[in-house]
């Protein structure tokens, strides 16, 4: 899973979307719920 505190830069395609959860390509999971207060930007190409 992606920890933004630990990691606070990442790239990669997004391949889908479960519930709270954003799938990426790499296998990477982000947590859209345990990052509330973050400011994250998302670029879509």
């Amino acid at each position: 899973t992606l920890n933004l505190a630990k990691t606070p830069f990442y790239e990669g395609l997004l391949k889908g979307i479960k519930g709270q959860y954003l799938i990426f390509e790499d296998g990477m999971v982000f947590n859209v719920r345990k990052h509330e207060g973050f400011n994250v930007t998302l670029s879509l190409q």
